[in-house]
Formats: structure tokens, sequence, C-alpha cells
């Protein structure tokens, strides 16, 4: 009998170091999302994720690595790793513009209005918010 496979994929919450903001994606499909992607054959989760950010902001991160929840993807048959790291709101970025349309720095506050559009991860960064927060 064949067991069901999945996809794995990782995505980073990247805060301000005050934990008042979030880094979000603007896909060139007009949705947001969070940095990350698909895991390559033999690469470890925390490899993969900086390996995303290398490719889709043009950024070397660093910084510290949490990993945080997963879940799967209501959409598909991926299995999202979560992660949150800290970068300071000044960073500068060379989008993957085959991509990415744009990044903005959002708020709890953004988030709750609705102003970011199509993210699946909503529960995800609720999650960093509060634990940011407290």
């Amino acid at each position: 009998m064949r067991r069901p496979t999945h996809r794995v994929s990782v995505k980073i919450a990247l805060c301000t170091p005050d934990g008042s903001k979030v880094l979000v994606t603007q896909l060139a499909g007009g949705t947001d999302g969070l940095p990350g992607g698909h895991m390559e054959f033999g690469e470890t989760p925390e490899i993969a994720i900086k390996r995303e950010l290398r490719e889709e902001l043009g950024i070397v991160y660093v910084g510290p690595l949490k990993q945080g929840r997963f879940w799967k993807d209501p959409k598909g048959d991926r299995i999202l790793l979560g992660f949150i790291g800290e970068l300071d709101e000044n960073t500068e970025f060379q989008l993957q513009l085959e991509e990415l349309a744009g990044v903005c720095w959002v708020s709890h506050l953004d988030l709750k209005a609705g102003m970011v559009k199509s993210l699946t991860y909503g529960d995800f960064l609720e999650e960093v918010f509060l634990e940011r927060t407290v």
C-alpha cells in the first residue's frame, strides 16, 4: 500500500527587533505571503530558509532562527514549517522579481484590519505577534 507523500516548505515571520512589525512579501500574482519556499533534497529546514531568503530577498540572514509551529497548507499537499526571526526594518532587499512584486512591514493592527491580502499564514502570524508582545 502506498502512503501519501507531502512536499515540505519553510516560511519565516521576520519581525522587527521590538516585535511590532513583520515582513510580508507581495507575490507577483497579487497575494501576500511570507518569505520561504520548498525544501530541496538533502537540506535541513534551517538551511532551506536561509537559501530562500538569499534567493527571494537577496539577503544573507545571520540573525537568530527560532522554530515555530508547523501546519498543513489548506490549499494543497504541502507541510509548512514556520520559523521566527528578527530583521531591521531598514534592511535593503534585492527582490527576486520573477516571484515577488514587493515587500512591506505590517503591524498586528494592519493584520487585524485586513490590510494583508489572501495571506494563508494568518494564524501563524497571530501566534508570532502574541509571543513577541508577552
